[in-house]
Formats: C-alpha cells, sequence, structure tokens
C-alpha cells in the first residue's frame, strides 16, 4: 500500500529559519539571497541599538554567526552612512545659509565618522570571525583575535 503526502510540505518551510553560508552558498550569499532568523534579528537589533563599543557573540558552528556580521556591516553600508551623508550634507547647507553655526556642523561630520567606524569595525569583526574559522579548519592558529 502506497501513502502519499496530502499537502505541499514545501509550502510550509519558514524561509526565515533557513540559514544560507557564505562558506557553502556563495552565489546565493554574494546576491544577498538570505534571510535572518528571529534570533539573529533580535541580536542584529540589540547590537544596532546597544550603547557598547564591544560585543561578544557565541555560538555553535553553523548558527548564522558570521552572516549576522556580514549583515550588521551591510546594514551600516547601505543605510546608515548614507543617512549621515545626507545629514551632512544638508548641515554644510545649513552652515552655508548660517542657520546653523560652526559646532552643529561639526558635530554632524563627527556622527557621520562615527557611522563609518561602526561599519569598518563590523567588517574587521566579520574578517576576524572569518579568519578563525578558517584557521579551525586547517587546525592552526593564524593569531585572529577579536578586539
Amino acid at each position: 500500500m502506497r501513502v502519499f503526502c496530502q499537502s505541499n510540505e514545501l509550502e510550509n518551510i519558514d524561509l526565515s529559519k533557513l540559514i544560507i553560508s557564505p562558506y557553502s552558498q556563495p552565489d546565493e550569499f554574494s546576491i544577498h539571497k538570505y534571510y535572518l532568523n528571529q534570533l539573529q534579528s533580535k541580536v542584529k537589533e540589540d547590537i544596532l541599538n546597544s550603547a557598547f563599543n564591544k560585543i561578544c557573540i557565541e555560538g555553535e558552528s553553523g548558527t548564522g554567526k558570521s552572516l549576522l556580521l556580514f549583515d550588521i556591516a551591510k546594514h551600516y553600508y547601505d543605510q546608515i552612512i548614507p543617512m549621515h551623508e545626507t545629514l551632512l550634507e544638508e548641515a554644510t547647507y545649513n552652515y552655508n545659509g548660517m542657520i546653523i553655526g560652526v559646532f552643529e556642523l561639526m558635530q554632524s561630520g563627527l556622527e557621520k565618522s562615527t557611522a563609518e567606524i561602526k561599519a569598518i569595525d563590523a567588517l574587521q569583526n566579520l574578517f576576524t570571525a572569518e579568519l578563525n574559522l578558517n584557521s579551525v579548519a586547517v587546525g592552526r592558529k593564524f593569531g585572529a583575535r577579536s578586539r
């Protein structure tokens, strides 16, 4: 006797629970065809809203730590830095129109620089995690340390 499925199980898959690895699926990863699961999304929001300069992300292999770090760096480059560039341009116009003072203009430039530093830091954390992963894979420590 044959038993057939009554429904298509593929329609019930929650895509937000799938993890695309930059190591095993580089094509999908490079064109940003990945999803953060609920925990990753919450951790991302916590990191982006944190007042701390240093944050540790721990997890077993394959849990999506590198993906999360990549997504945070991408968020800074795609959204935060362009927003601060726009704010700095607006502040420059206001300064040139004598609407704001030099200190407000400097503050806007400082905020843009801070966003760029955070983006670079997120990328550095991603590269450090990747180097540590590769060193474990080959069984030799390369000396990468998180800041």
